[in-house]
């Protein structure tokens, strides 16, 4: 088929079809003109603390279940177990000190 034919039927059959009047006149400009504007008063600040505003949520329950099981669980022994043998160390090493390590 030839291409240049295929074109001028397509023009003529949209020529052949009047505009709708349900549209208002120049009702796609005023749309870009719009979508302009927005693209304008993009702010990369207010992007940014929406971003974070968003994640506030999860790490809040993150950190609740961090919380809870820290709490809950790894009951671990004393910390200040092993005081009496490092006391035991340091004084024995005071009073001998040519034996040394």
């Amino acid at each position: 088929m030839n291409v240049t034919d295929l074109q001028k039927k397509l023009i003529e059959s949209a020529r052949a079809c009047p505009p709708s009047d349900r549209v208002p006149y120049a009702f796609e400009h005023r749309v870009i003109a719009h979508v302009r504007s927005l693209r304008q008063s993009v702010d990369p600040v207010q992007i940014w603390a929406r971003s974070l505003m968003q994640a506030v949520l999860p790490c809040c329950a993150l950190l609740l279940m961090v919380a809870v099981w820290s709490w809950t669980g790894n009951e671990r022994p004393d910390a200040y177990e092993g005081v009496d043998e490092l006391e035991l160390a340091v004084v024995d090493s005071i009073d001998n000190p040519e034996e040394g390590w």
